[in-house]
């Protein structure tokens, strides 16, 4: 037997050893083969999450003269269609000129530092012209001795967050403009509401304490005084709650299709005594039948700022017109004229704005906010319209709006040149009037001004009589009918005597003049719709229109 030969059971240690040998090379490659498995699947992790990376950010790398040398497909799509579109060129090559100087100063202080690039902000412009903000991060490349030899990072594009601070900041800095002149516009309102405040106090406490020592002319003067203030304070008013409204949106367009002429004659009530007051002549020469397409309350507003306006600028014994045409834009562009005493460059500048108050009194001492031409200008615009201005000093102003056309104007005919002649006053008092007024001081000023139609003159305070007195007075030629009656309203009351009484002329009355009452009026049968309060001008306007011989 060969000495050598391994006995059995020494072949079966060995075989053992072997096994074992085996086994554990076994679990150590099963190991290696999970852990290589695992550090596949994080691989492909991190590639996934590199191209999300990659979709919406541009990964780069520069040599160190700043030459793209790597480009992800972002920058690709932002700058061209094929890598050599960005590769071998700079970042300097898709900058507009003066960012390109910004950005080469900041980078090569970056450069000389060989410091990192941090959430750098700068603009580029793609390959459709558009411009675009990005910010950029980057690490520096260096080799083994450190030398500089690129820089490697990331563009974020972020415009629309640029876009979106930039409303922020225009909305802070429109905020505080907008504080800014609340604070000029209240410090202007608290200095011009005093002023009428303290006349018309003044007054009343003299007449309280010396009426027995006055004449009546003392008494007269006063009392003009005291009405000239209550109308300088009710317009001053009346400004101040648009301008508010309109301030906090609450003021509603409704443009409709309105009578030009008629709603500028009912705007000029108020102002026909100051006007007369200063000897002013005022005249309108716009055709009956033209119409704009507009808000009548708007309307109103504008043309009693600027007449008064004119008004309050013009001497003693000058003129106001007012006239009209057709653009051929479809605009109709009203124009209002005085003699006064004109702007300079200066004060025109100041005009539409509230921080640019223009400190001017009237050429009688009247006193002026320059709220109104605001409120005008903003009111224009809202409709489409434009507001301008032309004036030299000594020579007078123009001021010129414009206000879209009613088409339906177009059907009808609006007279030889656009023109109409003042029709002639009709001076005959002898036309029965109905007052329907259910306000008894309302009702005493109306019939006073109601007088220049004659003495015939019947009152009723309910709709239900009013129906009765018009049934058995076939013969009445006018009904001033205010509409906010209580009971039967003044529109179901006009409905009424409209079923056996289709000639008599029917004027609506209202104390608020809301947006839509003028049409609501005419719907019911009325003739025409005027605001209160009533005056001697306005009804003259009537006798003008509607009984003028």
């Amino acid at each position: 037997m060969n000495q050598n030969a391994k006995t059995k059971k020494e072949l079966i240690v060995e075989l053992q050893e072997l096994q074992q040998k085996y086994q554990s090379l076994k679990k150590e490659y099963d190991k290696n083969i999970a852990g290589r498995k695992q550090a596949d699947l994080d691989l492909q992790t991190s590639e996934e999450r590199l191209r999300e990376i990659n979709k919406t950010d541009w990964v780069w790398e520069v040599d160190e003269k700043g030459v793209y040398t790597y480009t992800s497909q972002t920058g690709i799509d932002m700058f061209g269609s094929l890598p050599e579109d960005v590769i071998g060129k700079t970042p300097f090559d898709f900058m507009p000129p003066e960012e390109k100087e910004r950005v080469a100063t900041l980078f090569a202080e970056i450069i000389e530092k060989k410091a990192p690039i941090k959430d750098m902000e700068n603009w580029v412009i793609t390959k459709d012209g558009e411009l675009r903000c990005v910010l950029t991060n980057g690490v520096p490349i260096l080799d083994e001795k450190g030398n500089l030899k690129g820089y490697r990072g990331v563009d974020r594009d972020i415009t629309e967050r640029k876009k979106a601070e930039a409303e922020i900041k225009r909305m802070n800095e429109e905020l505080l403009i907008s504080n800014a002149e609340k604070d000029k516009f209240f410090s202007i309102i608290a200095h011009d509401l005093r002023s009428p405040f303290n006349s018309f106090l003044g007054l009343t406490q003299v007449m309280a304490e010396n009426l027995q020592d006055l004449t009546m002319e003392e008494i007269r003067k006063f009392s003009l005084t005291m009405r000239d203030s209550v109308s300088h304070l009710y317009r001053l008013l009346e400004n101040l709650l648009q301008w508010s409204r309109m301030q906090q949106g609450m003021i509603l367009f409704n443009p409709e299709i309105i009578p030009l002429c008629s709603i500028i004659i009912d705007s000029l009530d108020i102002l026909a005594e100051p006007a007369q007051a200063k000897e002013i002549e005022i005249t309108c020469a716009i055709p009956n039948n033209l119409e704009v397409f507009a808000d009548v309350n708007v309307v109103q507003t504008i043309i009693r700022n600027l007449v008064s306006n004119a008004i309050k600028f013009t001497p003693r014994g000058g003129k106001v017109d007012i006239t009209a045409n057709l653009l051929p834009d479809r605009f109709i562009e009203i124009s209002v004229a005085d003699t006064g005493i004109g702007m300079d460059r200066e004060m025109l500048d100041k005009l539409f704005r509230l921080d640019g108050k223009v400190n001017r009194e009237g050429t009688e001492g009247e006193t002026s906010t320059g709220l109104g031409l605001i409120l005008c200008k903003e009111f224009i615009e809202k409709q489409g319209g434009k507001l301008w201005v032309e004036s030299e000093v000594g020579k007078g102003s123009v001021f010129y709006f414009t206000l879209p056309f009613a088409e339906e104007s177009e059907k009808r005919n609006l007279g030889e040149n656009g023109a109409i002649v003042s029709e002639p006053d009709d001076e005959d008092g002898n036309l029965k009037v109905l007052i329907v007024e259910d306000d008894e001081t309302s009702e005493l000023i109306i019939s006073i001004a109601a007088k220049m139609f004659g003495n015939e003159i019947a009152l009723a305070k309910t709709g239900e009589d009013a129906v009765i007195i018009t049934r058995g007075n076939p013969d009445i030629d006018l009904i001033l009918m205010d509409v906010q009656i209580p009971g039967l309203d003044g529109y179901e009351t006009t409905r009424q005597i409209r079923e056996f009484n289709k000639d008599v002329i029917i004027i609506a009355l209202t104390g608020f003049g809301f947006t839509g009452e003028r049409e609501k009026a005419i719907q019911a049968g009325c003739n025409d719709y005027f605001s209160k309060p009533v005056n001697k001008y306005k009804l003259k306007a009537v006798r003008q229109k509607y009984f003028s011989k």
